[in-house]
């Protein structure tokens, strides 16, 4: 069992986040937090992450997550179904437009094996890639949501993450004041060791995740929350 299983059945037995909506479930329905992008300091765009509640997925219950950037030459909606206790990516749909070019890309997990299918149609191209870890294959964004339902934020706390390609732990670091468009707040940092992402989240019983950073699309980039909206 992973390291982020064991701390769900630890924590969440304990943690009861005043923000639960009436079916028990932690994220209201259209929870939306809208970011602006930033690339080096400059402002580039914008990224929406909306939870847009619980669906069906081959039969069995799922998160569906809706996240979407937009920046003047790069669009990209990623359609996001996680499994429904551990918010570990079940399916991932991704439809691209990069400088006018369509892509899409389909992400097929396997968690009972630590596998993923990525399926990427480009044009009359099609390639399929096959990756296979050690662990349950999590997902950089679901984890948002995967610490949020954890709760009760601890510095010194850290997870073990594999993602497709890499490992790397996420430890809790400390606690700081971060200035972001939507207001200045008090948030728990949470650092990516080898260093390359962190996720600022607001301290209060919604654990908003206030800013993010790490090497996503154009390279290291910021976002930075213009708003937070829910039902």
């Amino acid at each position: 069992m992973t390291k982020v299983l064991l701390a769900i059945l630890l924590f969440s037995c304990c943690f009861v986040p005043g923000a639960y909506a009436q079916d028990g479930n932690l994220f209201l329905k259209n929870e939306t937090i809208t970011y602006g992008i930033k690339l080096r300091g400059i402002g580039i765009g914008k990224a929406t992450l909306a939870y847009k509640g619980r669906t069906r997925l081959n039969d069995k219950d799922a998160h569906l997550i809706i996240f979407e950037t937009n920046t003047a030459n790069f669009k990209d909606r990623e359609t996001m179904f996680a499994d429904i206790d551990t918010f570990l990516p079940l399916r991932i749909e991704r439809d691209i437009k990069n400088w006018g070019k369509k892509i899409y890309i389909v992400e097929e997990y396997d968690q009972d094996n630590n596998a993923v299918k990525i399926t990427r149609v480009n044009g009359k191209r099609t390639s399929v890639r096959k990756i296979k870890q050690d662990d349950n294959i999590q997902n950089v964004i679901l984890l948002t949501y995967l610490f949020r339902k954890i709760g009760g934020f601890e510095i010194g706390s850290d997870f073990t993450v594999t993602l497709p390609l890499s490992k790397l732990i996420m430890r809790f670091t400390k606690e700081v004041s971060v200035s972001v468009p939507s207001g200045e707040y008090m948030a728990y940092l949470a650092e990516s060791f080898p260093k390359g992402h962190k996720i600022w989240f607001e301290n209060s019983n919604k654990g908003i995740p206030v800013k993010i950073s790490g090497p996503f699309f154009l390279g290291d980039i910021n976002m930075v929350m213009n708003e937070y909206t829910s039902e």
